[in-house]
């Protein structure tokens, strides 16, 4: 079977590949209580402070902030386990006498994989949540369980469990004594596939965490995977391989089964860096940055509700102060927000709280504050600007490249580039609790603006391609993110056949831009020219000689092309027989055009051609040659610019033959409306042509200005 794959088409400026989701995780229960008339649906006694009850979380407390999760810059939300859970408390001899109920509101011990929790809200309020976030441009993941249920539901189960007594490894066992599914029986794997498929099929789910990924086996993740994407070929599933990372994660990932992994590997290489371990971290990263691509990609997280957070982890296990590790938290957001990967944000995390995974108080699972949402919170503050950013340069965070270019353990700093596509980002990190100044290597030439996306602050590149900035200390953000403004060549001739810079340019220029290419070598435009261009008021004019010229504007170019388009034109010489030419145009001029394309461009042409400004005023007619009835059939006639110029646009590429004369020659029975040419006051650079008539083609879209377009059959070959 043949498979034709194609690259996706984002559909709006909100639509986001996966490898650029940034992911905001969520104890729901722990989030907003939006409806307080569901506190109690579990149990009475199961709400309350107690830190082993529900606390109101809801999916209407979610709805209610997604504004708030929107200004802060995430696009994805991570929700715990949404089905109904065990009801009721259970008293167990692990508890203490502060903490001796545990209610599941976390969700991870199912009851019925088909309905909703009702602690957590109703079907219209779950829908609801979906619709809400859709209409943000975020995309909702919910938090999955296949390898267990919930404690005391063996009978609800029964069928489908394997026997507690045997133990045999990750798989085949029942983890922390809750009932185990056999997944390796066809039977139990199809229910459980159909349960899970059906909340992505029936609410619009964008995105499944699927639990204890090791305690599976490989056939149930594939069945799942192959479900879920016979439903919507976009879902995608991170899973919790616990101990995972890009090197290492059981062959879940590029094996068609998960899309991504939580990455456990980050958090600690996090803290190896704000200890100063630099040089040693930034060779893992630049292994891991290699690793990923869009279907090898794990999330990098700092702080979970299975794992203390990170900075009670450095207060914890290290002896930083509250101010040390705030300090270190913020370097480490740096680290994790620009590096390649999901970027996994925990609630909470974003204005500074944080606490152990010390079961069973659990204070990693604090109620969120918003309280602390602050403009004076420099945590806050931090995580806008970095989310900011990597919002803006998302294809440089989610794909670039990662290189050190200044770094020093003893000194504490690390400035990194991030490129991709011809933009490069320089992320310098600051561990110490006193302001650096660093000398930063850039590419850019001397007197070239460098901005500090940060701050705002600008530099000038010395003679030596350098900049001189200042990072600061780690407790006022210890971060610096550079972008150097390079003067950029709207003037470019094209070496052979490399176009690379042209892509370059066309990534960095902004709507409006007019692009001069010189084509001296060829006539061939590689597809990813006009892939760039894609929507982008971008006009370049491609140059093939003194003669020939096209002009493409983005705006017309609507979709993808495969391959490249040959913008080749014979001036002067045609197939097209002298006898058909010279009954059709008498004594009248006559210029004859050969287009090397074979049928459609994939966007409207514009043709200009320089007929002579001795022709000024005079109608220059078109008549496309059709060969399989040999005639000569009329498009259109625009009257001549005073500069000799006249302009017909194009879909298609034939052979054709411009009659210069004092007339519109348009039959009289045609149908073919005569269109106003484009007219434009550009001079006209003579040719050397073999053609006495020096002919100038090109490619034009102007806003607003009529122009004449002309619909043809394919040339036939």
């Amino acid at each position: 079977m043949d498979v034709e794959i194609t690259d996706r088409v984002k559909e709006n400026k909100n639509d986001f590949d996966w490898d650029e989701s940034v992911v905001y995780f969520m104890v729901t229960d722990r989030f907003f209580d939006g409806n307080e008339s569901n506190n109690t649906a579990s149990g009475a006694d199961t709400y309350g402070d107690n830190p082993g009850l529900y606390h109101g979380g809801d999916f209407a407390g979610v709805t209610t902030k997604l504004d708030y999760l929107q200004d802060l810059g995430v696009n994805t939300i991570w929700i715990t386990p949404i089905v109904e859970n065990v009801k009721g408390v259970a008293v167990t001899d692990e508890g203490s006498e502060d903490v001796p109920y545990n209610a599941a509101y976390h969700g991870y011990w199912a009851s019925d994989f088909t309905k909703l929790n009702p602690t957590l809200g109703t079907t219209e309020e779950f829908e609801t949540m979906i619709s809400e976030a859709h209409k943000r441009g975020m995309r909702i993941m919910v938090d999955i369980v296949v390898n267990h249920a919930g404690y005391g539901t063996e009978s609800t189960f029964a069928d489908m469990l394997r026997d507690k007594s045997v133990s045999e490894g990750d798989i085949k066992s029942w983890q922390s004594g809750l009932p185990d599914f056999a997944t390796e029986k066809a039977d139990v794997r199809a229910k459980l596939v159909e349960w899970q498929t059906s909340w992505m099929k029936d609410y619009g789910v964008d995105y499944f965490r699927v639990d204890t990924v090791k305690h599976v086996d490989s056939t149930t993740w594939a069945a799942l995977k192959n479900s879920t994407t016979e439903v919507n070929p976009s879902f995608k599933m991170i899973g919790e391989y616990y101990g995972a990372g890009y090197a290492s994660n059981g062959s879940t990932l590029g094996t068609g089964q998960m899309d991504a992994d939580l990455d456990f590997d980050f958090n600690d290489q996090a803290t190896s860096f704000v200890s100063g371990n630099i040089s040693s971290v930034e060779s893992f990263l630049s292994s891991r940055n290699a690793a990923l691509n869009n279907a090898y990609m794990t999330g990098q997280f700092l702080s979970s509700h299975d794992e203390d957070g990170f900075k009670a982890s450095l207060m914890n296990g290290k002896g930083y102060t509250e101010d040390e590790a705030t300090s270190a938290a913020l370097v480490a957001a740096t680290l994790q927000l620009t590096a390649k990967g999901i970027p996994v944000i925990y609630y909470g995390e974003e204005v500074g709280l944080s606490g152990l995974n010390n079961y069973p108080y659990q204070t990693n699972r604090y109620d969120m504050d918003f309280s602390l949402a602050t403009e004076d919170n420099v945590t806050y503050q931090h995580y806008k600007n970095l989310l900011s950013i990597r919002n803006a340069y998302t294809d440089v965070f989610a794909r670039g490249s990662r290189k050190v270019v200044a770094s020093s353990d003893e000194e504490g700093y690390d400035v990194v580039s991030r490129s991709y596509g011809g933009t490069t980002l320089y992320v310098g990190m600051n561990i110490k609790d006193t302001a650096k100044e660093v000398k930063v290597p850039v590419n850019a030439n001397a007197g070239n603006t460098v901005v500090n996306l940060y701050d705002g602050k600008t530099y000038t590149v010395s003679s030596d391609k350098t900049v001189t900035v200042t990072i600061p200390a780690a407790k006022d953000g210890g971060t610096v993110v550079l972008r150097a403004d390079k003067k950029i060549n709207l003037d470019i001739t094209v070496p052979g056949k490399d176009f690379q810079e042209v892509i370059d340019t066309i990534d960095a220029v902004g709507d409006t831009a007019k692009i001069n290419v010189t084509m001296p070598d060829t006539t061939k435009v590689p597809a990813e020219v006009f892939n760039g261009m894609i929507g982008k008021d971008i006009t370049i004019t491609f140059k093939l000689s003194d003669n020939v010229s096209w002009i493409v504007n983005g705006k017309n170019i609507v979709s993808k092309l495969k391959d490249a388009i040959d913008l080749g034109v014979t001036v002067g010489k045609s197939s097209i027989p002298a006898d058909k030419i010279k009954a059709l145009a008498g004594d009248n001029k006559t210029i004859e055009l050969s287009l090397a394309h074979d049928g459609a461009f994939g966007f409207d042409a514009t043709l200009r051609v320089n007929v002579g400004a001795e022709n000024s005023g005079k109608y220059a007619n078109l008549y496309y040659y059709n060969e399989k009835t040999g005639a000569l059939e009329y498009v259109q006639a625009v009257k001549v610019n005073a500069d000799g110029t006249v302009d017909f646009k194009f879909s298609h590429a034939s052979e054709y033959v411009i009659v210069l004369s004092n007339t519109d020659m348009k039959p009289a029975a045609s149908t073919t409306p005569n269109a106003t040419p484009v007219v434009t006051a550009e001079k006209q650079v003579k040719t050397g042509d073999n053609t006495p008539i020096a002919c100038m083609v090109v490619l034009l879209f102007v806003a607003g200005a009529a122009v004449v377009v002309l619909y043809r059959r394919r040339k036939r070959v």
